[in-house]
């Protein structure tokens, strides 16, 4: 008889700030093995059972689990799974944008970031990979990162008037879009 996996996917907890896991760096991947695809195929069902609106990310972190791997899913694609990443390049100079964080509910944070990066990956088989990033997608990448490495976006907060909670955030942005500058 043929053995045949059979994954049953769960919806898993995201821990919020200041959990202490979500400051600890993530240790490298070097199993690709069944459980690591079990990880990530449930990394993907949190983030569409959470209504995350066909965008969003999550790192293994912040479900409580410390392997450098990430999800990104994107509109009209396949989810991008990141094992291992490195950053090898960065050019651009920076900008800062308005960022959220299932892990700090309620908040957003203007911070700067890399405007382009080469990241060098493996996917959930060990395969490796190169891409470049940029601009909202490079950010999500550089995001999730640092989720790797122990770091939300609180600790690269510049200045008070950078982080708002969501109701402000909203405010603002509609402000934005209607013309009052005020």
């Amino acid at each position: 008889m043929e053995d045949v996996l059979i994954f049953c996917m769960s919806v898993l907890e995201i821990l919020t700030d200041p959990h202490p896991l979500l400051h600890q760096p993530a240790d490298e991947v070097v199993d690709f093995n069944e459980q690591l695809q079990e990880l990530v195929n449930n990394m993907i069902h949190t983030l569409r059972e959470k209504g995350f609106d066909g965008l969003g990310g999550l790192a293994a972190p912040q479900v409580g689990v410390l392997q450098q791997v990430f999800v990104l899913i994107l509109p009209n694609q396949d989810p991008i799974i990141v094992v291992n990443p490195k950053v090898i390049s960065t050019s651009g100079g920076t900008s800062k944008a308005w960022e959220y964080c299932y892990s700090v509910p309620g908040k957003r944070g203007r911070i700067r970031r890399h405007r382009k990066a080469i990241i060098e990956f493996q996917n959930q088989f060990g395969n490796k990979q190169k891409q470049e990033v940029a601009d909202f997608v490079g950010r999500m990448y550089l995001h999730e990162i640092d989720h790797l490495g122990g770091i939300l976006w609180t600790d690269l907060i510049e200045g008070e008037g950078d982080v708002m909670t969501e109701a402000q955030w909203r405010e603002a942005r509609a402000r934005k879009r209607s013309g009052d500058k005020e």
